[in-house]
């Protein structure tokens, strides 16, 4: 009897501290999973409570917005409820600048992509990446920091929060930037985790509040007598909507929320089965439905993208649209940039640069970025195809490829690089 009862109060104990081993586990992994998540400051898994409450007053403050009661869930595309927006307080539409712009392009579009751009032309606007509105949350702000001479620049944001955007709006207004746009137009699949870029596509009135936010945060933030435009780059359908009616019911919705100056485009998105990539060939070209869209709103600033690869090609889309956008263009041919100002802003101040003269201004250009401790290969990489269409320039993009990253590399390299061109030798 005595052996039965010490081992039933044995087996008792043994349970009693199995299950408490097992509660105090659970409790430091959760404990361990929730620190890994938020991170120190918040982290990017979810939005700390001190950069929430920030989004909460940004938004809070918006006239024509009411807060938003809960954030977004991963699975969850149903829009919070907000006013009717105040027109009259929402940002103008449309630069000057924005008549011909380069497209945010990620691991391309950077300060130093965009310094190299302006020694070619002074007028277009030019693009940062595109920026997820939660890294600003979060103040990682040197990811937007930029120079004065990259100026007039547009800042992309990412996201399907409009309290994040309006956070994020703002600090990007408090930076100095230009103009703001959002992108609901990309269809990468990191993007889509996200559930923001073309799958906002499917939620036309979410794009409405979000740019209502972005909007009214932008006109509350910009110095006195000053406006900063909001816009937003989309296509004109994603995977089955792609029906002339759902682009007019897109379009129309952006419109109504306020929105004067929309980025087309001309392709609609395959969100499964296609890449980036194949998404930028691969759905074919509808300039038309473009055209459609410009007549059916003819205080709407249009600026039109895809497939778009010559000043004169610019120059007869700016004969049906407000703007024109140019993107792996630029990439395969940076020249193209040397002619804009001369070309579609009627520039008169200077003669265009040669080849020659812009690779000189790169080495100077190169010299000050490695003053500032950056490696040269972040300018070279942009400048491979700098003599596209010129006879031995295979050679040229060989050499500097082959050199551009070597260890203490100086920015004569691109000159040595145009001379095994000119030479038609490597041996240089």
């Amino acid at each position: 009897m005595f052996c039965r009862n010490f081992a039933q109060q044995s087996l008792f104990v043994s349970l009693f501290v199995g299950l408490l081993v097992t509660l105090s586990v659970g409790l430091l992994v959760t404990l361990s999973v929730g620190l890994l998540i938020s991170g120190p400051s918040g982290g990017v898994g979810r939005t700390s409570s001190h950069n929430w409450a920030r989004c909460e007053a940004v938004v809070g403050n918006l006239a024509g917005i009411a807060p938003v009661n809960s954030e977004l869930s991963p699975n969850d595309m149903s829009a919070p409820n907000f006013a009717a927006p105040n027109f009259a307080a929402l940002s103008p539409s449309f630069l000057p600048s924005e008549r011909f712009s380069v497209a945010p392009m990620v691991d391309v579009t950077d300060s130093v992509f965009r310094r190299m751009a302006r020694v070619m032309t002074k007028q277009a606007m030019l693009y940062t990446e595109m920026i997820a509105a939660e890294a600003l949350v979060h103040e990682k702000y040197y990811l937007i920091a930029f120079k004065d001479e990259e100026l007039p620049c547009c800042l992309q944001l990412g996201s399907a929060d409009p309290k994040k955007l309006a956070l994020a709006t703002k600090v990007a207004v408090e930076h100095g930037y230009s103009a703001i746009n959002l992108n609901a137009g990309c269809p990468s699949d990191k993007v889509q985790s996200g559930n923001f870029g073309a799958i906002l596509m499917k939620t036309p009135e979410l794009i409405a509040q979000c740019y209502q936010a972005m909007a009214e945060a932008a006109a509350q933030a910009a110095p006195a007598g000053t406006t900063i435009p909001v816009s937003v780059k989309t296509r004109i359908g994603v995977d089955e909507l792609d029906s002339v009616d759902f682009t007019f019911k897109l379009m129309g919705t952006i419109y109504e929320a306020g929105c004067r100056h929309i980025i087309i485009h001309a392709r609609k998105a395959w969100l499964n089965g296609l890449s980036p990539k194949e998404n930028r060939t691969i759905p074919p070209l509808d300039y038309e439905r473009v055209y459609q869209i410009k007549a059916a709103f003819p205080d709407l600033k249009v600026t039109i993208n895809g497939g778009i690869t010559t000043m004169a090609q610019c120059q007869e889309q700016l004969t049906r649209v407000d703007g024109v956008m140019l993107g792996r263009a630029i990439i395969d041919n940076p020249y193209l940039l040397a002619t804009v100002d001369r070309d579609l802003y009627g520039g008169t101040q200077g003669a265009v640069l040669t080849r020659e003269q812009v690779l000189e201004r790169m080495v100077e250009l190169g010299a000050q970025l490695q003053s500032e401790g950056k490696a040269l290969h972040f300018l070279c990489r942009h400048l491979l195809g700098l003599f596209n269409g010129c006879a031995n320039s295979r050679l040229y993009r060989r050499y500097l490829s082959e050199h551009m990253t070597q260890k203490d590399v100086r920015p004569e390299i691109l000159l040595k690089a145009h001379q095994a061109m000119v030479q038609g030798t490597l041996d240089v």
